[in-house]
């Protein structure tokens, strides 16, 4: 259906009256890989400078590329290359510095391919599907084996009562002791239908599958750090945007387009994920810069930005002009800030960002424009002021369950309290555990005994100075209150 183009002069007022963030004195430095399409790869950074390129050693079986996935290093990328007049296909570990290759997959399937791959957190785990053994697999990088196996055809799997086995499964995310995955049929990819694909979590240590609210739809995006996801919703109701935040566990609309007349094309998590890049389909693009509590900060300009990815001060994006690709910078921050950095014969696209930045900002709460929702529940939209979410309590005592906030990074649990226990296992961001005994101050650092999901028992560094890595969990999810 055709959309009325917003005209320029509101846009031009909008730009005039938004304000805007200074950037601070030194900003990190971000990495992105590009991708042309083919078989070549550049690694360039905010500098301007191309760090390094690599050709994709593809085969004459297997010439074209369906997907590409790289560690959180950048160093290492897994790919999936097909012949596409066949089934076959190959799935490939490429080493970018050494050049080094391993062929994890080389066969033949008649169920379809699932492209998509994802790394652990430490680059040394890849969690793939193997379409023609039906299972999601965890491939150790060091040795080649598959500690953890998860049999999708298994009739006692919850997503197995709702299709059938012969659709594959799509690896979404991977924090080293879950997966997140999405399984199921969307026949229209501009609905989410409720039936019957859905989102779940593979707990891979205990081998268990649940349900799960985070990827309702299989074009979500992520913000890593957090774990937080986006998808657009779009129904008799008009077309909004639902937040999953995984310290609720819990899905909910914090957006709704009823200001422009525009038809969405995608949301993207920017500036350190502090900002929403909504981006429009309408005739003359309209991207929109979103806060979290639901208010529109200021219109970009009218131009078609492709694979945009976030940064630690705005995005980037490419800009293709007949032939000819251009990797931009925005610092969301300022007005007017797009900068070029590289320059490519082509049409390139963003794989693979490294924000640069080592900390997360404090965030602001997310609008709340309706009751927060689970997987299968209604989402109506209702005319409502948008309610922030509580922040969370930072006192803790022993029975409580606690969430685990590493930024990204990981938290050892060891045998005893101090920096010399011997390391048991590692804790991710939004982990949940239960406090069994401390504090305990040690070594710097505020100690506690806590039981981890799989009964591990060991103790954790839960705050040094002002840095907090143990957070009550909210034992009720945030509802919305109603306009008096």
């Amino acid at each position: 259906m055709m959309r009325r183009a917003l005209p320029l002069l509101v846009i031009a007022v909008l730009l005039t009256v938004a304000g805007s963030k200074h950037a601070d004195a030194q900003d990190p430095v971000w990495r992105a890989w590009l991708f042309n399409g083919t078989d070549q790869l550049v690694l360039v950074d905010g500098e301007r400078q191309a760090i390094r390129e690599v050709i994709l050693p593809l085969t004459e079986n297997h010439p074209d590329v369906l997907s590409i996935a790289a560690a959180p290093t950048g160093d290492v990328i897994s790919y999936v290359a097909r012949d596409g007049n066949s089934s076959a296909y190959e799935r490939v570990v490429l080493d970018t510095v050494t050049g080094d290759t391993r062929t994890i997959e080389n066969r033949t399937s008649q169920r379809g391919i699932s492209g998509r791959a994802a790394f652990d957190p430490t680059g040394r785990y890849l969690v793939y599907t193997d379409a023609v053994e039906q299972a999601i697999k965890v491939l150790d990088l060091r040795n080649g084996s598959s500690p953890f196996v998860l049999d999708t055809s298994a009739p006692d799997l919850p997503f197995n009562q709702v299709v059938t086995t012969d659709i594959v499964p799509m690896v979404m995310r991977f924090d080293g002791e879950r997966v997140w995955f999405y399984i199921g049929s969307d026949p229209d990819p501009t609905v989410i239908t409720g039936k019957p694909g859905r989102g779940y979590i593979w707990y891979v240590r205990t081998n268990t599958v649940s349900e799960s609210a985070a990827y309702p739809a299989p074009y979500t995006t992520t913000f890593a750090p957090t774990g937080e996801t986006l998808t657009v919703v779009r129904d008799g109701s008009g077309e909004r945007v639902e937040v999953y935040d995984p310290v609720f566990g819990a899905r909910w609309p914090f957006y709704a387009n009823t200001l422009l007349p525009t038809s969405v094309d995608g949301v993207t998590f920017v500036q350190n994920g502090e900002r929403v890049l909504y981006q429009s389909t309408a005739a003359i693009p309209v991207d929109l810069l979103v806060r979290r509590d639901g208010t529109i900060e200021r219109v970009l300009r009218p131009i078609n930005r492709i694979s945009p990815h976030p940064t630690a001060d705005g995005l980037i994006y490419i800009l293709f002009d007949e032939d000819r690709s251009e990797l931009v910078h925005v610092d969301t921050r300022r007005l007017l800030s797009d900068r070029v950095i590289w320059q490519g014969e082509g049409f390139w696209t963003i794989i693979w960002v490294d924000t640069g930045t080592r900390t997360l900002p404090a965030y602001e709460p997310w609008a709340v424009l309706s009751e927060p929702i689970t997987y299968d529940a209604p989402v109506p939209i209702i005319d409502a002021r948008p309610t922030p979410l509580p922040a969370p309590s930072t006192v803790l005592n022993p029975g409580m369950t606690v969430r685990v906030i590493t930024n990204g990074d990981v938290l050892y649990l060891r045998d005893e309290a101090g920096t010399s226990g011997e390391i048991l296992m590692y804790l991710y961001d939004n982990d949940r555990v239960t406090l069994l005994d401390g504090p305990v101050s040690a070594d710097g650092f505020v100690w506690w005994q806590v039981e981890a999901a799989d009964g591990t028992v060991g103790w954790a560094a839960a705050a040094s100075g002002e840095v907090s890595t143990l957070l009550p969990l909210e034992s009720v999810i945030p509802t919305q209150t109603p306009e008096a």
